[in-house]
């Protein structure tokens, strides 16, 4: 049941929020595979990571090259920091968010109930898209809304979006 409800809400802060018509819009909201045999591969390699650590995770990361460099220059502070908590790497460099919406749905977050995740993807779509700057950057924004109302057979989550720092005090 925690692995559905957290590819629920992953899942569900992407897509069950919008409707059709921002589906639409925003082609970052459909899930959609890639074509290249590397992706395919890594993502296979991905599945099979995350069936061997199952219920052990307690900390996933999502998303891009940048996740994926974790395992790259990123390998110390890794194995210094998060190999305690049994954590998967999820991350596959070039994919938009669109690509890892699809991953969660087909195997990456199976068998899988970690407590936290860190999800860091968008960055791709801001360049390769072309798409004016407020259609790229309006996913963000409604990724973020209330899911209760949406997952009644959940626990209640609440809206935490980035806070926005105050410059103010700062110095």
């Amino acid at each position: 049941m925690t692995s559905h409800f957290f590819r629920a809400l992953l899942c569900a802060a992407f897509l069950a929020a919008f409707s059709p018509q921002l589906r639409a819009a925003h082609s970052a909201l459909e899930p959609a595979p890639r074509n290249e045999q590397g992706w395919k591969d890594r993502h296979a390699s991905i599945n099979k990571k995350a069936a061997e650590a199952g219920k052990k995770c307690e900390l996933v990361f999502i998303g891009d090259s940048i996740t994926q460099g974790w395992e790259g220059e990123g390998k110390k502070v890794w194995a210094d920091h998060y190999t305690k908590y049994h954590a998967v790497n999820l991350g596959i460099g070039g994919d938009r968010t669109q690509h890892v919406l699809w991953r969660l749905e087909n195997g990456n977050l199976e068998g899988l109930s970690p407590k936290a995740a860190v999800v860091m993807i968008g960055t791709n779509n801001s360049g390769h898209c072309r798409k004016a700057p407020a259609k790229t950057s309006g996913n963000e924004n409604h990724s973020c809304g209330d899911l209760s109302p949406r997952r009644k057979s959940q626990p209640a989550t609440r809206k935490n979006p980035p806070s926005k720092p105050n410059h103010s005090q700062v110095g």
